[in-house]
C-alpha cells in the first residue's frame, strides 16, 4: 500500500505510454506491413487522432484498475513491483 502511494502517478502515466507504444507498434508499423490496414499515410487525420487517443486512454485505464486492485486487496498477493 505504502508503494502504491509512492508511484501511482507514475505508474499510470506508464500505462498512457504504453498505450502510446502498442499504437506506434501495431497501428503505424505492424498492421501495415502485415496488410490489414493501409499505410498510415494514406489513412485520415480523424482515424489516427481516434487511435492515439483511444490507445492512451485504454493504457493508461490498465494501470488505473491494476493499481486500484492492489490498493484494495484484502489479501497481500498482488503488488506493483516489477521484480
Amino acid at each position: 500500500m505504502v508503494q502504491f502511494k509512492k508511484t501511482s502517478w507514475a505508474g499510470l502515466w506508464q500505462g498512457a505510454f504504453y498505450g502510446f507504444l502498442i499504437w506506434v507498434v501495431w497501428h503505424l508499423s505492424l498492421m501495415p506491413i502485415l496488410g490489414t490496414t493501409p499505410a498510415p499515410w494514406q489513412m485520415p487525420f480523424a482515424e489516427h487522432f481516434s487511435e492515439f487517443f483511444g490507445h492512451l486512454i485504454w493504457g493508461w485505464s490498465i494501470a488505473a484498475v491494476g493499481y486500484y486492485m492492489i490498493a484494495k486487496q484484502k489479501v497481500q498477493t498482488l503488488t506493483n513491483q516489477y521484480w
